[in-house]
């Protein structure tokens, strides 16, 4: 069962050898599949969504008995990992564990360690820690209510540095998952400071960055933000535009042209020579 199972550190992982060369081995291709076991996948997938709780734990246990062949359906096993009901997660963990051992121990130690040190080494590993992404993506979520509350309290700056280790990850093994992008682009309007500064740093690797305009522009311009995060969002500007865009975020950078800050006035100086 998920909820007895023993805690898992980095530490402990690191010991085992199972953040370095087997996790960067490479996915096992779908053109190395036979049509009957793609076809067998797909419904699988499929079954993973069924309202029935024996039909999508009949479904994870399957993809398990898999191994390897349903490597390239790891975010599905993470996805499984969430369900609501019990037996499904330790349906979807087992199979996770079948498929990619190193993946699954990283995952666990997301699901009840819920400690920064995960959502750091999964950073590193970049893109072939992306099958973890719904898990760290689910973590974040839930903890986005408390982090946001002011004035801060301990358990406040608790949730906020987590939240900003897990978007940090996010950032770094998914940056094309539209799910992410929306949720660090949501983030710029965050009522906290931390948050909104903590979306600022991981906006440039988002594939739909320039969606994020509007928000950094915000912050660049709003004179309760400080110097320095105010330049920071500026620097950002010539990321996020395109010749759709230009011609107005000149302008509003133009504005800032004369403010009363001299980190604001550089940044916007130098963003208004990058804007071609």
């Amino acid at each position: 069962m998920l909820v007895t199972a023993p805690r898992i550190t980095t530490r402990a992982l690191l010991a085992l050898g199972t953040l370095g060369s087997f996790l960067l081995a490479p996915v096992r291709a779908e053109d190395d599949l036979t049509p009957e076991t793609k076809a067998l996948i797909a419904k699988l997938r499929e079954d993973t969504k069924s309202k029935t709780i024996a039909t999508r734990t009949s479904a994870y246990k399957a993809l398990g008995e898999l191994g390897e062949k349903a490597k390239g359906h790891r975010r599905i096993l993470c996805e499984g990992m969430l369900d609501s009901n019990t037996s499904v997660r330790t349906a979807a963990a087992d199979a996770l564990k079948k498929v990619d051992e190193p993946i699954y121990k990283l995952a666990l130690g997301i699901v009840i360690d819920k400690r920064d040190e995960h959502f750091r080494a999964a950073a590193k590993l970049g893109a072939h820690a992306e099958p973890l992404a719904p898990l760290i993506l689910a973590h974040a979520t839930a903890l986005v209510p408390v982090a946001s509350k002011e004035p801060g309290t301990i358990e406040n700056g608790k949730a906020r540095t987590s939240v900003c280790a897990a978007v940090g990850a996010l950032a770094a093994i998914a940056p094309d998952d539209q799910r992410v992008n929306q949720a660090v682009i949501a983030m710029l309007g965050n009522p906290s400071v931390t948050l909104r500064e903590c979306a600022l740093g991981h906006v440039a690797p988002l594939k739909n960055k320039k969606l994020a305009l509007k928000g950094v522009l915000t912050i660049a311009g709003a004179m309760t933000e400080g110097p320095v995060v105010r330049a920071r969002a500026v620097a950002l500007v010539p990321l996020l535009v395109d010749e759709n865009t230009a011609p107005a975020t000149k302008k509003t950078l133009t504005g800032l042209r004369f403010d009363t800050e001299g980190l604001v006035r550089e940044a916007v100086a130098k963003a208004l020579d990058d804007i071609k």
